[in-house]
């Protein structure tokens, strides 16, 4: 229950993959999040179209439906583009229908676990300011219109024309009136938005604050930037953009994906902007409605056989949601808007390659290609294989040996598909796309928590640490992945109109929360309730913005939950086990090398791996154009101080004093393979190459952990420290505060032991 103005849950469902449930009603469920599915693009759809499909657009797999655009315009007949000139900033009517009938949609969506993304325009108005409302006639509130847009030069790019009149979007005014039109589309209960035209916006690096004001980020978000932002800037400006939204990646999708099935042909790559700017931060398409709409533009005479594979290959990714576009009723420029356009996505090479992406959700991908067919795998999962022609035999690549050997059934064409380590090989359908996973590969991660082995043994259930006991009554627990300062909970039984909040007021409360100890640096926290399992819950930062919480939840009593969602649950043989232990003062975890020493007073880690050379790319997560600690992508190269198990062991100390929030390691070349994922940063952190926090190196252990310090031994009175500003860690190492008061430094902060410019400090 992302939280709302009425408190009220939005989009929840009860079907949910911890459930003891069937497992193929599990690999049926649709993604909580936008990010983790695919989207249904109902091009020029009416409301009321688009509510009378949406069992089917369940049932093909899609976790969105995105609509064209909902601004105030021309109620009649008219073509598609008559929605991009809007006349207003406020939610209809249109030809698409009214406010009220957009609702109705996004309430019966939301009813079957569907969220609703609605396409915005905010860089212009119509090109005759004689049909815009009152408040948009004022010429004060646009550039000048003799400019046009050029691709060659950033300047006209934001500041020129697109043929409408370009809105002065730094602006306050301007500003304003589109944040208060993303909270009426809130209010109606749309999920995301699409922003059109976002590269012909300018950025806060820039001198224009529009993003930073009329984001919501508790909505997805995504911008549509073609081709490139201009003036020869993607590379400081794209991962900007990518601060507030995801964006679409045009070079990847129009000309890689599409262009090579035009021809025929398998795509040559996997991805652009993934690996150029290691980030999931996308939205991928097999085609697009400028694609289609503008007239002699890249989808022109292509059949949907074609556009069908090369969706097949844009939803294949990990972590990326893909775009599925029903192509309208006429052709071109004369595609008319407010008439229903293609129900094709009810095909079944559609809804599987769907049933696919939502089934196979936290497992890395790899792609690979042999002549023209090409293959998709996931780790710990199947395989999508695709040709460039209608079907035959092939034998591709079991890229990074990710997808689970064993003997397959293709999804879509139902020929049989044998997977080696190495090799996969089968006969694909006439569609040529087949489709290969098996109902026990769900679930989320890598190698995946509810599934991903293969054959008919479920997958072991995850080792929690020993501080995670079997209790009596309603309780579960909580480990704080995400370095929270605080932590309060939000539960809730029911839905809709019908929803009962254990709490009065959100974000909850804290007061039936306790923490019983750690696990990998991160407090794990127990909650005990003395009344009755509630349905749902959230854990959440305990502030009233509701900017840092979890998805909603599906309650199960004893389970274990992180930031990410559910975990496992506590076994009946009293405890979790043993991962990492309970209460952990600091000291680094025993078997650490020697060359792994503690570096004072400024960000540090360790990386054990086989690549050399290796690089560290850092960043901060939300900071505005500066995120980034280095200037550009692999980031520095770090110097090896020794070797453990043949392993080479790399030393990084940051040149900045900020502490990161994330790091990749990587080798240099980039790709699949070559790079670890988005790592939370612990500083004096050991990682190794499958991206594993392997221990701690700590001021009071160096390297090998010894006996608890004596907390009353090491006070230090805080009236006698005398240095400037300081940072506060907590024993083991995380950053508590930065930049804080000396005089201050530890006031309100929870009992323990924490370390202070270097000092001990005990909170009492």
């Amino acid at each position: 229950m992302k939280r709302q103005t009425s408190y009220r849950k939005k989009g929840f469902f009860a079907l949910l993959a911890f459930m003891l449930l069937a497992l193929q009603a599990i690999a049926q469920s649709l993604p909580s999040k936008i990010e983790d599915g695919v989207i249904l693009h109902c091009f020029n759809w009416k409301y009321a179209d688009i509510k009378a499909e949406l069992s089917s657009i369940k049932a093909a797999g899609f976790v969105a439906v995105q609509t064209s655009p909902a601004q105030s315009n021309y109620t009649g007949q008219t073509n598609w583009n008559t929605l991009y000139r809007p006349r207003d900033s406020k939610a209809g009517p249109n030809t698409l229908g009214t406010s009220n009938d957009l609702k109705a949609l996004c309430d019966a969506a939301h009813a079957l676990g569907i969220k609703v993304i609605v396409d915005v325009v905010a860089n212009h108005t119509d090109g005759s300011l004689e049909w815009v409302a009152d408040f948009w006639k004022d010429t004060s509130l646009y550039h000048d219109f003799g400019l046009g847009a050029n691709d060659g030069n950033r300047y006209n790019v934001t500041h020129g024309n697109i043929g409408m009149h370009d809105l002065k979007t730094e602006d306050s005014r301007v500003q304003q009136k589109f944040k208060a039109y993303v909270q009426e589309l809130k209010t109606l209960g749309v999920d995301g938005i699409r922003w059109d035209a976002a590269k012909h916006i300018g950025l806060p690096s820039e001198g224009d604050n529009f993003w930073s004001t009329v984001i919501d980020k508790s909505m997805f978000n995504y911008g549509e930037i073609l081709n490139t932002v201009g003036g020869g800037q993607d590379d400081k400006l794209l991962p900007e953009y990518m601060n507030y939204m995801s964006i679409t990646d045009s070079p990847f999708c129009s000309d890689n994906i599409l262009g090579s099935f035009k021809s025929n042909n398998v795509p040559s790559s996997s991805g652009n902007y993934a690996f150029k700017y290691s980030t999931s931060k996308l939205v991928y398409w097999g085609e697009s409605h400028d694609n289609y709409c503008n007239d002699g533009d890249k989808s022109d005479g292509v059949s949907q056989d074609k556009i069908d594979r090369a969706y097949a290959i844009a939803a294949s990714h990990n972590g990326i949601p893909a775009l599925y576009f029903s192509r309208p009723s006429g052709k071109g420029s004369q595609a008319q808007a407010g008439v229903k356009g293609s129900t094709h996505f009810k095909d079944k090479v559609v809804a599987e390659v769907n049933k696919f992406h939502n089934a196979m959700a936290g497992k890395s991908d790899y792609y690979s290609t042999n002549g023209n067919a090409c293959s998709s795998t996931r780790k710990g999962g199947g395989a999508i294989i695709v040709t460039g022609g209608n079907g035959g035999n092939v034998s591709v690549p079991n890229g990074g040996g990710y997808a689970v050997p064993g003997t397959y059934t293709d999804r879509v064409g139902g020929g049989s598909f044998t997977v080696t380590a190495t090799t996969i090989s089968g006969n694909v359908g006439s569609t040529g796309v087949a489709v290969l996973w098996k109902d026990d590969q769900g679930g989320q991660g890598d190698g995946g928590e509810q599934g991903g082995g293969g054959g008919d043994t479920p997958a072991p259930q995850p080792t929690l640490p020993s501080c995670a006991t079997k209790q009596s009554g309603t309780y579960c627990y909580f480990e704080n992945t995400s370095g929270w300062s605080s932590v309060s909970v939000w539960a809730w039984n029911g839905s809709g109109d019908n929803v009962q909040n254990l709490y009065t007021a959100w974000p909850g409360s804290a007061e039936h929360l306790k923490k019983v100890g750690t696990n990998n640096g991160n407090d794990v926290y127990l909650w005990q309730y003395s009344g009755s399992a509630p349905e749902s819950i959230i854990f959440n930062d305990g502030k009233a913005d509701g900017a840092a919480q979890t998805d909603d939840l599906s309650f199960i009593n004893g389970g274990y939950y992180n930031a990410s969602g559910y975990v496992a649950t506590v076994s009946d043989d009293g405890q979790g086990g043993n991962q990492g232990g309970g209460e952990n003062h600091g000291g680094t975890t025993t078997g650490l090398p020697a060359c792994a020493t503690y570096v004072d007073n400024v960000p540090f880690c360790y990386f054990e791996g086989a690549w050399s050379p290796v690089y560290v790319w850092a960043w901060m997560d939300g900071l505005d154009g500066s995120d980034y600690l280095g200037t550009a992508w692999p980031g520095v190269a770090i110097t090896q101080v020794g070797t453990n198990n043949g392993n080479g062991v790399f030393q990084w100390i940051s040149s900045n004093s900020q502490m990161p929030d994330y790091v990749i390691f990587n080798n240099g070349s980039g790709g699949e393979g070559n790079q670890t994922e988005n790592l939370a940063f612990t500083n004096g952190g050991y990682y190794n190459q499958s991206g594993a926090l392997v221990g701690t190196v700590t001021k009071s252990t160096e390297p090998t952990p010894g006996p608890e310090p004596d907390p009353v031994a090491s006070i230090q009175a805080l009236a006698t420290v005398t240095y400037a500003p300081v940072n506060v860690y907590s024993f083991d190492g995380r950053l508590v505060r930065r930049n804080a008061d000396a005089a201050t430094a530890i006031s309100g902060l929870e009992k323990g032991l924490y370390i202070v410019n270097g000092k001990k400090v005990v909170v009492r």
